[in-house]
C-alpha cells in the first residue's frame, strides 16, 4: 500500500501537468478528459476540456490530479507537495520554476537541516517544498 497526493485544479490540470513535465522532469502517465468517459453526458464541467483524472510521475513518486467537478474548486490549504532532491543546484532551479508566476512563501536558502530549502505556491495554486539534503536518498 502507498499514499499518493491527489491535486485538484481550477480548469488548469492540463496546463499544470505540461508545466511540471517541462520544469520538474515529470512524466505524464495519463490524462483523461470528461469528454473521454461515460460521464460525458452527465458531467457539465465549467470548462468542456476539464480533466476527470490524470497521473504523472516525478522521480519515483506518483501524483494524481483532476479539475474540480462542475466548477467546485476549493483552493488547497494546509498541504504541501514536498520534493526531496540531493542536488542543490537542480533543487534551486526547480524551486525557481515553481515560484515563477506564483508566490514565494519561504525563499530558497541554506538551512540548519538542508543545503537548500524553500517553499512556494505555484501559479496553479499548488504549494510546494523543495528540500535539498544529500544525506537523504531522493
Amino acid at each position: 500500500m502507498r499514499a499518493v497526493p491527489y491535486l485538484t485544479f481550477n480548469s488548469q490540470c492540463r496546463e499544470a501537468f505540461a508545466y511540471y513535465e517541462k520544469h520538474l522532469g515529470a512524466e505524464i502517465l495519463s490524462i483523461m478528459g470528461y469528454e473521454d468517459t461515460p460521464m460525458a453526458q452527465e458531467a457539465t464541467p465549467a470548462n468542456p476540456n476539464d480533466v476527470m483524472h490524470a497521473a504523472m510521475k516525478i522521480g519515483s513518486s506518483t501524483i494524481l490530479a483532476s479539475d474540480a467537478f462542475n466548477g467546485g474548486y476549493v483552493a488547497p490549504a494546509g498541504v504541501f507537495v514536498a520534493i526531496q532532491i540531493a542536488d542543490k543546484v537542480e533543487g534551486e532551479r526547480m524551486f525557481n520554476a515553481l515560484a515563477e508566476g506564483g508566490e514565494v512563501i519561504m525563499p530558497f536558502e541554506k538551512t540548519f537541516w538542508a543545503e537548500g530549502f524553500g517553499m512556494a505556491c505555484d501559479k496553479f495554486g499548488v504549494r510546494w517544498m523543495v528540500n535539498c539534503d544529500p544525506s537523504v536518498e531522493a
